[in-house]
């Protein structure tokens, strides 16, 4: 068995399945956020404990419950030329925030990204495996910097909650 290389800095790729309002009815081409995905902070995983008092003293036990303290997820993105994935983010925001229903749900619970689907990739840029988080919702827009005189990209972040997360592997290499 060959021992693997080190994952690297820009091997993976972020895919959405959608967001709200950017349906195909409105003609929103999905690559405007697939492809100015600049940083993606893969959130912690973390488990509760409690004590239990038995007889003299006490044992620290885990408490297990499926979908509780999900830590947030931050996705930074470069702002498209036009700005439209700037603002379409934005006011998905705006309108959860006012009880908008932007999709053809029932619900404003179920007004999400029903996927967000960080795939990681091997040395060969193969697909190796990644992590699905659903039922995703949007919790803050971040602000944009913008300096006159510089040309550097601007990128703004958004923060997103999630009902959970599913790691998925693929067996390219036999030992996974």
């Amino acid at each position: 068995m060959a021992i693997p290389n080190m994952f690297h800095n820009d091997s993976w790729s972020v895919i959405f399945s959608n967001i709200p309002n950017a349906s195909p009815e409105t003609k929103v081409d999905m690559r405007l956020f697939d492809l100015y995905v600049k940083s993606f902070a893969l959130p912690d995983l973390q488990l509760d404990t409690a004590n239990t008092e038995f007889k003299e003293g006490s044992v620290r036990q885990v408490m297990s419950k499926a979908n509780d303290n999900l830590q947030m997820m931050s996705i930074e993105f470069k702002v498209s030329e036009d700005m439209r994935n700037y603002f379409i983010l934005y006011q998905y925001l705006m309108a959860t925030r006012y009880g908008k229903i932007l999709d053809k749900e029932k619900w404003l619970r179920n007004n999400v990204v029903k996927n967000i689907k960080l795939k990681c990739l091997d040395n060969q840029k193969r697909e190796i495996g990644g992590i699905i988080f659903t039922n995703a919702i949007i919790t803050s827009v971040g602000s944009l910097s913008l300096q006159m005189g510089s040309s550097e990209p601007v990128t703004f972040s958004v923060t997103f909650f999630y009902e959970e997360a599913q790691l998925y592997t693929k067996e390219i290499f036999g030992y996974i």
